[in-house]
């Protein structure tokens, strides 16, 4: 969905996401999902990702 603070389709979001995430993996890193949930439910799964 466009709107006045997202500059690209949708298409082109996805494929934006693929190309960075694919560099990150690429350079070494691994990524993690967050879930889709509200704030305390990220930044508790984050602590538990850090072993916090």
């Amino acid at each position: 969905m466009q709107d006045a603070e997202r500059d690209q389709t949708w298409d082109q979001a996805v494929a934006s996401h693929e190309l960075c995430a694919r560099a990150y993996a690429d350079a070494g890193y691994d990524l993690v999902e967050l879930p889709l949930a509200d704030v305390e439910i990220r930044a508790a799964f984050v602590l538990a990702r850090m072993g916090l």
